[in-house]
């Protein structure tokens, strides 16, 4: 996994931040983090396809 993805993914799953609260922190717009976000989802459940992992 890309390390931006799991940074963004982290920032949700571990710290519990909104898209907005990320924004702030990273000092981007709320709707860029949203972009970000379902990316790198859309990237890890693949990989995690890849590997038989249904999601």
């Amino acid at each position: 996994m890309r390390p931006e993805d799991q940074d963004i993914l982290g920032l949700v799953a571990v710290e519990g931040l909104t898209p907005t609260e990320i924004a702030r922190v990273l000092g981007r717009t709320a709707v860029y983090v949203r972009v970000r976000l379902h990316r790198a989802r859309s990237r890890f459940a693949r990989e995690l396809n890849a590997e038989g992992i249904e999601v």
